[in-house]
C-alpha cells in the first residue's frame, strides 16, 4: 500500500512523525528558504525505471495495432500506417517539423508520404515504437535516404 506523505504525519504518534522527517532530512538536502526566490528547491536523489519507456512505448505500440487513439493515418503506395502524432514528433525531426507547424498535414487525417515505398514506411514507424529494426543488405540503402 503506498501512502503520500502527508497521510502518515496525520495518522501516526508524534515519534513516528519525527523518524519520517529524520529520514527526509537524510535522503534530501534542503535548500534554505529564500524570500527573494519564487520556490525553495529541493535537492533529493532521483530514482530512475529504467523499464517505464519501454513500457509506455509497448503499449503504445499496442494501441496502434489497434488501432486505439490515433489521430493519423500514413499512406504510401497502397500500404496505410494509423500512428500517434505525439509519437511520431517525439520520436522524429521529419514529422515534427509536419505536425507542429502550419504545413497542411498537421491537422489532416490522411497524410500521404511520396518519399519512400509502402514497405518502408511499415518498418520505419515500427521503429519509431518498438526501436528495432532489421537491416539487411537489401534494405540498408532505402532506409538510409
Amino acid at each position: 500500500m503506498v501512502r503520500s506523505a502527508a497521510f502518515p504525519l496525520r495518522v501516526l504518534g508524534q515519534s513516528s512523525t519525527m523518524e519520517i522527517q529524520q529520514m527526509c532530512t537524510k535522503l534530501c538536502q534542503h535548500k534554505r528558504h529564500d524570500p527573494k526566490d519564487d520556490v525553495s528547491e529541493k535537492q533529493c536523489p532521483v530514482t530512475v525505471n529504467p523499464r517505464h519507456m519501454k513500457k509506455a512505448f509497448k503499449v503504445m505500440n499496442e494501441l496502434r495495432r489497434q488501432n486505439l487513439l490515433c489521430d493519423v493515418t500514413l499512406v504510401a503506395e497502397d500500404v496505410e500506417v494509423s500512428a500517434h502524432r505525439v509519437v511520431l514528433a517525439a520520436c522524429s525531426s521529419y514529422f515534427h517539423a509536419m505536425f507542429t507547424g502550419e504545413m497542411s498535414e498537421s491537422k489532416a487525417r490522411r497524410v500521404r508520404i511520396k518519399e519512400v515505398d509502402g514497405w518502408t514506411l511499415n518498418m520505419l514507424i515500427d521503429y519509431v515504437y518498438t526501436a528495432e529494426i532489421q537491416v539487411t543488405e537489401e534494405n540498408v540503402q532505402v532506409l538510409c535516404e
